[in-house]
């Protein structure tokens, strides 16, 4: 009965353990999506694939999807080859995310081998029996046994045929009667025929395996002509596009496939590797006239002028932007988690977060880390959570108190203190001027422009300079300034001034935190003083200088504040 009862509360506490479907965290994958509208597209994609040009009744062969880094573009595409069905779509990936600074010769020979390797494993082997560019793959065990076999028997059919008289002593030799008969075959008088026949067939096999295997690996470096050797490729810079065209041409042939897609390209993609893909898709369709072979192409949407587009491309067209305000309004398992005056919030933010992927980033990790938190915290943790995805490297510094965002917080009393000593020299400045004025005893320019003409007129002969005429020059302006000073008006203005100035100052030494500081700042200027005034790392400040309204938007609406380490999470 005891055991019974244990083994009712084992049973018991497994269903109590056991992980509700509701506490699954509601992640989202980068892959892109099948399903999304085409309706934008209609008209563009049936052209594109489909339609035949109407004058030149000529086919778009090299297509061109332009758009920002996560707008959609591979969605758009994969979207399209579930629908369409009739054609088969080849993909290569280019996700190889380079330095600028790397040489364009090593992008070209990077970038052209990632297509080679990628299409290559795309292909079936026996598909391509002629090519040089092989996969390695296991050898087969019994293509191994053959081989020896095929190799022993080869070397015994020949000793055979050399050694047949001393062989057929030996055999008469024996006096194991069964053995000898066994034997007696090989010693007969006919069996050398038969040997030289094997050895002549094996001979042929070996012959064909060595032609055929020289045949795929050596590639050719020397042509004759009228006596003379040329060396072809001999450039070491080459292109793999340039030295083996005919190869490649061969390969991109003998694809099953009605459109190469080449994704992920990114903003230091080769040009001239383009226009080489445009070269080898020429010469491919001269020769695959029933069957066209279109290169389909997503990149980045500034990566090309629009003169350049016209020379690479037969047709291109634009991947909107998706409406990121109105995906995280639909995304109900997140926008339910804010009440309602929040849930503006939410598509604010999303308005400002153009990439879907980074938007997608942001829902997860704050999935991942809102356990941690309560609800009054919700929307200062989504907020960090974008600052993380769009500026990685200052979020990480920030975990390590410094960066930008840390600078911006922990430099705010210095930033106070700069803006109040302006203001003091603001103020100091403004009193010279009322000083000045009630000072001035003049009341009218006439009198002032009297008073001048006089005393250059009285100046000594050895006076009179161009430096001293320029003196006298500039203290009547400054008493014309005192003069106009004088005027009720201007009076009360600058008077007005200092008051203001003075409320201003008394404000800012009463600030508490950034966002009451960014109330008498231009947020520009504190954010260049930011820049100017830490020792940071290149990338993050230009990622940051690139996203200031991103900034601004998290900043002036105190979405992150001084509190950041209560919602951090390094």
């Amino acid at each position: 009965m005891k055991d019974f009862v244990n083994r009712i509360a084992s049973a018991i506490r497994k269903v109590i353990n056991r992980p509700n479907d509701h506490d699954k965290l509601p992640l989202l994958s980068y892959t892109p999506k099948n399903d999304v509208s085409l309706e934008p597209y209609a008209n563009d994609l049936y052209y594109a694939f489909s339609a035949a040009d109407a004058s030149t009744k000529k086919i778009a062969l090299n297509i061109a999807f332009f758009g920002s880094s996560g707008t959609g573009k591979s969605s758009v595409i994969e979207t399209y080859e579930k629908k369409c069905g009739g054609k088969k779509f080849l993909h290569i990936f280019l996700g190889r995310y380079d330095s600028p600074a790397e040489r364009e010769v090593d992008r070209e020979t990077v970038m052209e081998g990632l297509i080679l390797n990628q299409l290559i494993h795309q292909i079936k082997p026996t598909d391509i029996p002629e090519t040089r560019f092989r996969i390695r793959r296991d050898k087969n065990p019994n293509d191994i046994v053959n081989t020896v076999v095929m190799a022993v028997t080869l070397v015994f059919a020949v000793i055979h045929i050399i050694k047949f008289t001393a062989w057929q002593n030996y055999v008469k030799s024996l006096s194991i009667i069964p053995i000898q008969k066994l034997l007696g075959v090989t010693a007969a008088n006919e069996a050398p025929l038969f040997s030289g026949i094997i050895a002549v067939l094996l001979t042929g096999v070996f012959i064909y395996k060595l032609l055929k295997y020289s045949h795929y690996q050596d590639s050719i470096k020397r042509v004759s002509v009228q006596g003379n050797e040329i060396e072809l490729s001999s450039d070491a810079e080459d292109s793999y596009f340039d030295k083996y065209f005919n190869e490649v041409c061969y390969l991109f042939e003998k694809t099953d496939a009605d459109v190469i897609v080449f994704e992920n390209i990114g903003e230091h993609f080769p040009i001239q590797t383009l226009q080489r893909l445009k070269n080898i898709n020429t010469q491919v369709n001269r020769r695959r006239q029933n069957r066209p072979l279109r290169f389909l192409y997503l990149l980045p949407a500034d990566m090309i002028d629009r003169e350049e587009k016209g020379k690479l491309f037969d047709f291109d067209f634009p991947v909107r932007k998706p409406n990121t305000s109105e995906w995280i309004s639909k995304y109900e398992k997140l926008s339910s988690l804010f009440v309602s005056g929040e849930q503006n919030f939410l598509q604010d933010i999303a308005a400002l977060i153009d990439d879907m992927r980074i938007l997608i980033a942001t829902t997860n990790d704050f999935f991942r880390y809102k356990k941690d938190l309560s609800q009054g915290y919700y929307n200062k943790l989504f907020t960090m959570m974008a600052y993380k995805n769009f500026f990685p490297k200052d979020y990480q510094l920030l975990c390590n108190k410094s960066g930008f965002l840390y600078c911006l917080f922990s430099k705010r009393s210095e930033l106070l203190q700069a803006k109040i000593d302006e203001l003091d020299k603001t103020i100091e400045s403004l009193e010279q001027l009322i000083q000045a004025a009630k000072s001035e005893p003049m009341r009218s320019y006439e009198e002032l422009e009297w008073v001048y003409a006089k005393r250059i007129e009285q100046l000594p002969p050895s006076q009179i300079n161009a430096e001293e005429i320029k003196n006298l020059s500039e203290e009547k302006e400054r008493r014309y300034k005192n003069i106009e000073n004088q005027s009720v008006l201007k009076f009360k203005a600058l008077k007005s001034e200092v008051r203001e100035t003075r409320k201003t100052k008394e404000q800012l030494t009463s600030c508490c935190s950034v966002v009451e500081m960014f109330d008498h700042f231009e947020i520009n200027d504190v954010f260049h003083r930011i820049q100017d005034g830490i020792s940071r790392d290149s990338d993050v400040s230009i990622s940051v200088q690139a996203h200031y309204d991103l900034l601004k938007y998290f900043i002036q609406n105190g979405l992150i504040d001084e509190t950041y380490i209560e919602y951090i999470f390094c």
